[in-house]
């Protein structure tokens, strides 16, 4: 689980190698077992300061943006990103909005992403 909005994925590899030699020692298939990542979203437009910041939280940005940092998510080995989606304003339709946004412009696009890891991918 990802607390701080800038985390990277790939600096947690060790801790999926320690998940998957506690699974063995339980002698549990690592293909049973889902490796989760909670992280911060936002879809911007493009010309937004966030979406242009070289600083910006991995899956803020355009849905494009969003995208690829749910990919890096993949590449490094993790199987389910549950994303928190951030809401500046606290307004509902403002939260509505930036769901129906995911479910259109990001969701469809993250079926070709490959997972990597032999991970658990369906729940």
């Amino acid at each position: 689980m990802f607390l701080d909005t800038r985390a990277q994925p790939e600096p947690y590899a060790a801790l999926q190698d320690e998940v998957r030699r506690e699974l063995s020692r339980g002698g549990r298939d690592e293909r049973d077992f889902a490796m989760l990542a909670t992280v911060s979203t936002r879809i911007t437009a493009a010309d937004d300061p966030l979406a242009r910041s070289a600083d910006r939280p991995i899956c803020t940005g355009t849905a494009d943006q969003v995208i690829a940092g749910l990919a890096r998510f993949a590449e490094a080995g993790y199987s389910h990103v549950v994303c928190f989606f951030e809401c500046p304003s606290g307004d509902l339709d403002e939260l509505a909005e930036e769901v129906e946004r995911v479910g259109q412009d990001v969701l469809p696009a993250t079926k070709a992403i490959p997972v990597k890891g032999g991970w658990k991918t369906d729940l």
